[in-house]
């Protein structure tokens, strides 16, 4: 009878190691999964900014364009004073706008990527610190069993 308790105990403590190992990888899983699509997002967000930012620069050409177009039709001469100045203004803006974008997108990638740093140390941290307590189930585990084995309670 005290054999099949030592074997019952030696099992559960071996089932709660498993499930005690299992959860860590997962955790462990889960976090470093959050690290890399907090990367993949800060390149996604910089690629983007990218694509926007060459649409805004063809869009501040076509309006200064379009506006020495519309000088020329009327007559005007574009190649100085208030209309060249004018023109020179609304390109302006456009770079202005242009590197405020490039600013916060890169901003925001960075906040994105210490997300994953912190993220990647938890798993680490979440990994070292369920090592310990699997030694400790295991340990304890073996304790009772031993006790058992000796004919203690």
């Amino acid at each position: 009878m005290a054999e099949g308790a030592i074997a019952a105990m030696a099992v559960g403590a071996t089932i709660s190691l498993i499930g005690a190992e299992q959860a860590r990888q997962d955790q462990e899983d889960a976090a470093k999964a959050q690290a890399k699509l907090k990367r993949a997002q800060a390149t996604e967000l910089l690629e983007r900014f990218e694509i926007n930012s060459k649409s805004l620069e063809r869009l501040g050409q076509e309006t200064k364009a379009a506006q020495q177009a519309a000088y020329g039709r009327g007559g005007v001469d574009v190649g100085t004073g208030a209309p060249l100045l004018m023109m020179e203004d609304t390109y302006s803006k456009i770079q202005r706008q242009i590197n405020l974008e490039k600013r916060e997108a890169e901003f925001k990638a960075k906040q994105l990527i210490r997300g994953a740093d912190i993220e990647a140390e938890l798993a680490g941290d979440i990994s070292s610190a369920q090592k310990l307590e699997n030694i400790g189930v295991f340990l304890t585990g073996a304790a009772k069993t031993g006790i058992t084995a000796m004919g203690g309670k």
